[in-house]
């Protein structure tokens, strides 16, 4: 389904988990988002959710939620001109339903941030080897799990082979040291920068970030990047756009000091939830309006929108 003539709405994971039965802010929420009825909205929600929700020991509170705001499921497709769908009443089967393939892959992608959390500096004293050994055991659950998914199709030898080859080809200590060296040094430093940031407008955010990361880095990230071409060029590919936003919060943009702080399970939850932040905020891009509880994720948002081009507006709820 496609209906251009309706004002589309992406709702934050924050602001469902805020509508269900008994939430505080659950009431004023509900009188908020009616202020927006003279749109005649739709209110949607993303694979992002679906993930999200599957994940919760309740899911089918989140179910309430969405069958309650009468809520559309989007999901991107070349078969329209804006390369999107949305389709009703999928709630209960998408959040209810066991992860499928696609969703195990994505889960997997999401252990493998915690090399990208490595890099920049933000797991404390884990050494790389440790890092590495721990994903290859990651590797060893995965692959039985594809195989079984596939009904024996994959050759799990090969696959397994090309996981760790690729693996133990990336040099985690350089591209650690690589990345710290582009860094502010010191806490002072870093605070300068977090404050420069603050007082930007939010379309020379990227201009400054890429700037501050010298002139080779610049250039690579503009052709990565390309300023103003949304959603044509890499940003046509889903996860472009994931991409740049989630570089913007490495360098301090929407930050959350968690990602850096607390034991190794508490920051890699932390990143993981940084992520999908990211994936909330391209899924919305192809929306009118974004909301969120999260002013870091509406930061982070406004920034990557007015860089790519995205005509979407993001808003603090």
């Amino acid at each position: 389904m496609e209906d251009k003539r309706k004002f589309i709405i992406y709702l934050d994971q924050n602001i469902l988990s805020n509508l269900r039965e008994g939430e505080p802010a659950r009431d004023e929420l509900l009188r908020t988002l009616k202020h927006y009825q003279k749109h005649e909205p739709i209110f949607v929600y993303s694979q992002v959710h679906v993930e999200e929700c599957r994940a919760f020991h309740d899911p089918d509170q989140f179910v309430r939620v969405i069958d309650e705001i009468k809520g559309f499921y989007i999901q991107p497709s070349e078969r329209f001109e804006h390369n999107f769908e949305i389709s009703p009443n999928r709630a209960k089967d998408l959040m209810l339903s066991k992860p499928d393939l696609a969703s195990k892959a994505q889960e997997y992608i999401s252990e493998l941030l915690v090399l990208a959390q490595y890099v920049v500096g933000w797991l404390g004293k884990l050494e790389s080897k440790e890092l590495q050994q721990e994903l290859e055991k990651s590797i060893d659950l995965l692959v039985p799990e594809l195989q079984r998914e596939t009904f024996g199709l994959l050759d799990v030898v090969s696959f397994r082979q090309i996981l760790l080859e690729s693996l133990r080809s990336i040099d985690l200590d350089k591209h650690k040291s690589d990345a710290l060296h582009q860094q502010p040094q010191t806490t002072c430093e870093w605070n300068e920068r977090f404050n420069q940031i603050d007082n930007l407008a939010s379309d020379n955010v990227v201009e400054f970030i890429f700037s501050e990361l010298g002139d080779e880095a610049k250039r690579r990230l503009i052709d990565t990047f390309p300023q103003k071409n949304w959603p044509n060029g890499p940003y046509a590919n889903n996860g472009a756009l994931v991409g740049l936003t989630f570089l913007l919060f490495t360098q301090g943009v929407g930050r959350d000091p968690k990602v850096k702080k607390g034991n190794q399970s508490t920051r890699r939850k932390r990143f993981r939830a940084q992520f999908r932040d990211c994936r909330h905020i391209e899924e919305a891009a192809r929306c009118d309006l974004f909301l969120s509880n999260d002013s870091g994720a509406i930061k982070l948002a406004q920034a990557a929108y007015a860089y790519a081009g995205v005509s979407t507006e993001a808003r603090v709820l």
